[in-house]
């Protein structure tokens, strides 16, 4: 197509006949800090003279965003392969700290309901093992008729809990149950629930301890020098996960 251009050459401003027309797609022009390869008009005048303009301006190609190097990338790469390294050793442990809480959470409870029942209903209630260990399952039963520790006669069912889950030992200094009494006392004691229990003493944060005293209060058992093995009634700290009463 031709139409009248004024190009400005020299300060002077001169009218000549021009043609404007697309440049095929091999006549690319790269703008290396860019990345960005742009496409040029060609454009001819009637004297010759071959004129080259941008597609798009140049001022708009800072709009345009560079990608990562690849440095940059592995750098990235390190980086989170470090937060990972150190992060998931710390996550696990809380998650095995909060299973241990959850499961002496449920024998902490039962304890709690079977001196509440007892109180309340004024009659003895007894948490029993239902199991060769207590970490088979337990449960809480009225036990005033028949054989005490015993659910017989018109004994009434409060509450069964399921076996806690494998890998974990749950022993006490009750060989069989514990019963609380109308006024809420019962025989003082212990619970002990271990992560992967042994006879030997367990490792730090492994285990945890339910004590009761001689009134039937149930506590978590505490930890006395901050060493992650918890304490019995007296302050004994455990020695062992399996073996009554836990301590040497």
């Amino acid at each position: 197509m031709l139409e009248q251009k004024k190009i400005q050459r020299n300060g002077h401003e001169s009218s000549s006949s021009t043609s404007l027309s697309f440049c095929p797609p091999t006549v690319l022009r790269r703008q290396a800090h860019s990345r960005l390869c742009i496409c040029l008009y060609s454009l001819k005048t009637n004297k010759g003279h071959t004129l080259a303009v941008d597609l798009i301006p140049r001022a708009s190609l800072s709009n345009f965003q560079q990608g990562f190097s690849l440095i940059e990338l592995m750098v990235t790469l390190a980086i989170a392969s470090i937060l990972m390294m150190v992060g998931i050793p710390s996550f696990n442990e809380s998650i095995k700290g909060n299973r241990l809480t959850t499961n002496i959470n449920g024998l902490f409870t039962s304890l709690n309901l079977a001196r509440s029942e007892a109180i309340k209903r004024n009659i003895p209630v007894t948490v029993k093992k239902t199991g060769a260990q207590w970490e088979s399952g337990w449960t809480v039963f009225t036990d005033n008729t028949g054989v005490a520790g015993v659910k017989d006669g018109t004994d009434e069912l409060i509450r069964s809990y399921d076996a806690i889950p494998a890998g974990y030992t749950l022993r006490a200094t009750y060989t069989n149950f514990i019963t609380y009494q109308p006024t809420g006392i019962s025989t003082s004691g212990s619970f002990v629930l271990c992560q992967n229990g042994t006879s030997s003493a367990p490792a730090a944060n492994t285990s945890k301890v339910v004590n009761v005293n001689s009134v039937g209060r149930v506590a978590i058992g505490g930890d006395t020098d901050n060493d992650g093995v918890p304490d019995v009634n007296d302050g004994t700290e455990i020695t062992s996960c399996t073996t009554s009463p836990f301590t040497s």
